[in-house]
């Protein structure tokens, strides 16, 4: 055991720095790009046999035999395809015997640690995918048919292309993800953890419901730093999670709280989730300028999760917390403001366009720093060194397995055919072509993290961007349209990985917790559909006073998604009135004129009721204390 555990600390070690030498040392930076890709990835999947090795009690010896071999078909499939791919690139559909073998072997080892590390969903969709491109010639349908796909033809391009395994998903890990995995292990070295809960509990935790409105605060700065949800609940659920319950929030409840607050870090600037790279990468658009347009979106959902906690917190009658446990905002910042440091220099790099890369590497000689400052030993480095390889694990495997469904709708044909008939549906009214990707994304998030899920709507739907575009969409709108339903994955059940997260540290039924986080998020389902006809709430077009009426219809769409979730304003709203303020969510993101006022005059109505029948119970039952005393 501890020569697996100095192995796995080696190689975690060797990875990251041959990410960080690709970036500061021009030899490395300048090898064939397959050459970056594959090492990379052969590093990621030996690792991931290390991390999650065979288990048999009763047959341990050939348990531990099957992984040494699965390492050593790595070695050799990766390894040739290292020092070949640009001959076998050029030899596609006529390779050898060699190209063949070793592509097979390479697929063959990217299903099997996809098996260990991926959501059996995920599996599912890349085996039908496979099983498509060989079979898919059977079928008479000129619709989803297509020409016979040799096995030669499907390996080495699924391998070799800029589609398949070693492609675009891959390519944006190696290139630009993983960096800012290294800069959020080292920011951890800062102490800015800790700064983060304390600044939360000084500015919101004295207010009703401060426990729960402490997590979702502590959560979204979190969330810029680590951009993972389920890291996120990891370091920031364990204390918040307890605080609530503790002071009377459900368990349940309590655990969506996290979750979906957590979630929220993949679209809270400056360090957005993976998906946000990619869009960067596939578009050309400077990453400064992705993040600036999540900017008012990421506060709307946040203080949509806000209003949902607080109406919650009034419910059931929970307080702030304790004068003794709020620490001065003053003192929390004369302790900790310099852990912010590496992050002021990131926002300030990447306004000067410095590539994201060179951005992020100068935030962590920055952290670095911080931590010398702090008398970190060089062991914390070293682990954070491993940790932000072990943390980059499951993303690029995943990525690398989906790179097979990429590869399997190219060489069919499929991806224009499914663009061409959502275009179709589009035709008649546009909105339904959006309702199905979104529906498409909710369905993926169902089962696939949410750069995987983004990269197969990206593809799915890509032909269809411009012409979306030629009916007077911004084309960035839509990638963002898609990345959110791509970036709420982590709470959309029945795999919603955030939410069984934040179960396990609540002690509670994650099925519950999943289900709750994915109602408290029902105004997050529904906001792309408004930004995508405001681009204003992107910060894009004409922004004064165009954004005004984007805005309220954003505050409509806010009360009216938490009225519906909770049930409950000064006492219980009734079905009737949740009905009406479902009803509402749907008005307001309609695109026709008379939808919102209609929508507004709903909450209005739902409100003025609310407060009259509140009014009225509250002298029934002084009226009866009185006649009691």
């Amino acid at each position: 055991m501890m020569k697996d555990n100095v192995l796995i600390k080696t190689l975690g070690i060797v990875l990251t720095l041959f990410i960080i030498a690709m970036i500061v040392v021009p030899a490395v930076g300048s090898t064939p790009m397959y050459f970056q890709r594959g090492f990379a990835l052969l590093l990621s999947l030996v690792l991931g046999v290390l991390y999650k090795p065979t288990q048999s009690t009763r047959l341990p010896t050939l348990a531990r035999f099957y992984d040494i071999l699965i390492i050593a078909l790595s070695v050799a499939g990766f390894g040739y395809l290292m020092l070949n791919s640009t001959a076998i690139v050029g030899r596609i559909g006529a390779g050898n015997i060699y190209d063949l073998v070793s592509s097979l072997i390479s697929f063959i080892v990217v299903m099997e640690v996809a098996r260990r590390w991926t959501p059996p969903a995920l599996m599912i969709l890349v085996l039908a995918f496979a099983a498509y491109a060989f079979l898919g010639h059977l079928i008479p349908s000129r619709v989803i048919g297509h020409p016979r796909i040799s096995g030669e033809q499907f390996f080495t391009y699924t391998m070799t292309s800029q589609e398949g395994i070693l492609g675009s998903g891959v390519a944006v890990m190696v290139n630009v993800i993983f960096i800012f995995m290294v800069l959020s292990a080292v920011l951890k070295l800062t102490g800015i953890g800790e700064f983060i809960l304390n600044i939360s509990k000084a500015l919101v935790g004295r207010f009703t419901g401060g426990p729960a409105l402490a997590a979702v605060v502590g959560s979204s700065l979190f969330g810029m730093v680590s951009g993972s949800p389920v890291a996120n609940v990891a370091a920031v659920g364990t204390i918040t999670i307890p605080m609530m319950i503790r002071m009377g929030y459900n368990p349940f409840f309590a655990g969506a709280v996290e979750a979906v607050s957590s979630t929220g870090g993949q679209i809270m600037p400056p360090i957005l989730g993976s998906v946000a790279f990619f869009i960067s990468e596939v578009t050309g658009t400077p990453y400064i300028k992705i993040a600036v347009y999540s900017l008012i979106p990421a506060l709307i959902y946040y203080g949509s999760v806000g209003l949902a906690v607080s109406l919650e917190a009034w419910r059931q009658g929970i307080t702030g917390l304790p004068k003794s446990e709020l620490p001065l905002v003053r003192d929390v910042m004369k302790k900790g403001w310099y852990s912010l440091i590496p992050l002021v220099a990131l926002i300030v790099l990447l306004a000067l366009d410095f590539t994201p890369q060179k951005a992020a590497w100068y935030a962590i000689i920055t952290a670095v720093l911080i931590g010398v400052m702090k008398k970190a030993g060089w062991k914390k480095f070293v682990d954070a060194m491993v940790e932000s390889a072990h943390s980059s694990l499951g993303v690029m495997i995943a990525v690398a397995a989906i790179g097979i469904v990429v590869a399997s709708l190219a060489l069919t044909g499929l991806a224009p055919k499914i663009a061409t008939m959502v275009a179709s549906v589009t035709q008649v009214y546009w909105m339904l072509g959006l309702l199905v990707i979104a529906l498409f994304g909710i369905v993926l998030g169902m089962g696939l993290p949410p750069l995987p899920a983004y990269i197969v709507m990206f593809v799915a739907v890509a032909r269809l961007i411009p012409y979306l575009g030629s009916l007077g969409f911004n084309e960035l709108s839509i990638h963002m349209f898609m990345f959110y339903y791509a970036a709420l994955a982590p709470i959309t059940p029945p795999v919603a990985l955030a939410a069984y997260t934040a179960a396990g540290i609540a002690n509670t039924d994650p099925f519950k917790v999943g289900w709750r986080a994915f109602g408290i998020a029902l105004p997050a389902f529904a906001l792309p559909f408004l930004f995508v006809q405001h681009e204003q709430l992107l910060l894009m077009g004409d922004l004064w006073p165009g954004i005004l009426l984007p805005l309220l219809k954003a505050l409509i769409l806010i009360f009216a998604g938490s009225l519906t979730v909770i049930g409950w304003l000064i006492k219980p709203i009734g079905l009737l009135r949740r009905l009406a303020s479902v009803v509402a969510v749907v008005l307001v993101i309609l695109p026709v004129s008379w939808s919102w006022p209609l929508a507004l005059l709903m909450v209005l109505l739902i409100v003025i009721s609310g407060v009259y029948n509140g009014g009225i119970s509250k002298r029934r039952n002084g009226k009866a204390a009185g006649e009691a005393g």
